[in-house]
Parts: structure tokens; sequence; C-alpha cells
């Protein structure tokens, strides 16, 4: 998570100046929904900072702000920032101020995408009716699923890239591996998280799932190879989702 305090302690502050008559202070949500409200019609762009945005022109951070603004409801349950304590995946629901942070935490993330990585966004928009999305947000879900943001980055920019090419994996499966994508999607290598090529990850449930070793070398430009991977992965031989399942569990008795 990205220590953005400066920024949340602003927006709190110019919430209270701005819209004071506003807030209820009997209500414990009222502040968050007050700001919330005014931070996702723009009213906030003024004083909103982070680290993706604050190098930018005026022009350019009012752009990147509208344009986050269309993907608003990947951070929120059900779409709607009322609902911003059911967004989150976090124990502590009776601290107002902390789920606050959290949020925006969400929405720094999000802004981040947006700035570079806008094709994740996108891809993460076909699966927000899915899997456990429908529990929390979907950046909360995806960012909960992933050991961290780098990696995440880094393994779905690779794998939507990639999949482009090779078409190995249709949306169920692409559904799955979202899910459930720790030694699926990347590995750990020598102590650092590297993410796994289209290929490999199909390789890899290939090999776990026949117990063979086919290499990514093997594998690399050879048409033959690829397609009777694609036949594979697609066929009747095995559940893809309770092989993924046992692959993530055997990688985490791994790193344990």
């Amino acid at each position: 998570m990205s220590k953005n305090y400066k920024n949340y302690r602003q927006l709190k502050d110019t919430v209270t100046l701005r819209f004071l008559d506003e807030i209820n202070f009997n209500d414990d949500d009222s502040f968050n929904i007050v700001l919330l409200k005014h931070l996702l019609n723009g009213e906030l762009d003024d004083v909103y900072s982070n680290k993706y945005i604050d190098n930018l022109s005026e022009f350019e951070k009012k752009e990147i702000l509208k344009i986050s603004r269309d993907y608003i409801y990947l951070i929120f349950n059900s779409g709607d920032y009322r609902n911003y304590d059911e967004s989150l995946d976090c124990p502590i629901d009776d601290d107002k101020d902390f789920l606050l942070y959290l949020l925006l935490d969400n929405y720094d993330f999000l802004i981040r995408l947006v700035v570079n990585n806008r094709e994740i966004l996108e891809e993460l928009n076909k699966y927000k009716d899915s899997f456990d999305f429908n529990s929390f947000s979907v950046i909360e879900t995806i960012r909960n699923n992933f050991n961290n943001d780098e990696i995440l980055i880094s393994s779905i920019s690779k794998f939507i890239e990639e999949e482009k090419i090779y078409k190995l994996f249709d949306d169920n499966q692409r559904d799955v591996l979202y899910e459930y994508p720790n030694g699926v999607m990347y590995g750990l290598i020598d102590g650092n998280y590297k993410p796994y090529s289209s290929l490999e990850i199909a390789t890899n449930i290939y090999n776990y799932v026949s117990d063979d070793d086919v290499t990514i070398e093997e594998v690399n430009d050879n048409p033959n190879l690829i397609s009777q991977l694609s036949k594979f992965i697609h066929g009747n031989y095995f559940d893809f989702k309770n092989i993924v399942i046992d692959m993530c569990d055997e990688f985490y008795k791994v790193i344990d």
C-alpha cells in the first residue's frame, strides 16, 4: 500500500472547509460519503494529489482524473460509492478513517493504471461480474489476489499482450487465472517474483497435469507444440480450475 497521507489529510481538511453544512456529525458515515460524492463529481480535482499525477500539467491531470472516474465502479461494491465500507476486505470495519484511507489507496491504484496500464482496466472490466468481485470491489479483490501491485501489473500486462498472439486461454480460464495467480501467472525465482509468459503458464499447467517436463525452450517458436498445448488446455482431460487451485496451493507451501 502506498502511504499517501498528505493527500488524505488535505482532502479531509478541504471537505471540512468547503462542505461543512452537508456533514452530519451524528452519522459515522456522513463525512466519508460527502467526501466521496464531491471527489467523484470532480469538485476535489484541484486538491487531489499522488505521485502519478503530480508532475503532469493541470490540463493533463484533469484529463487523467476525468478518465479515472469512468472506471470508478471498479473500486466500489456494486459501483456505488455509498457502499465504500463494503468494498474493502478489512476486518476493522468500525474505523471509518482507516476505511477511507484504504479506499483512497485503491483510487490511487486505479489512477496509476489509467496513467500507465489502461489495458489492465479494460481487462478487469470484462470480469467485473465474475468470481469474488461481487463480495468486494474489483480493484480490492484483484490486489488481494496478487502478492503485490508490481507483480500484478507485470503479470497481467505480459499475459494480455501475449494472449493477443497465442489465444491459449478462454474468458472463463482467464477468470480463474486472475483469481488464483500465485505460482501460476508468476513464480518466485531467486527471491524475486517473475511473471510467466502465456506459453509458460500453459506449459506449466500441462507439465503439472501430465507429470511431464516439457521446457519453454521446446515450446517457443514451435507451432505444432503450441497447437497441442492449446488443445490440451481446452480439452476434457482435467478440471482447469481445480488444477490451478492446486498449483496455487503448492506455491504457498514452497514460500511458507
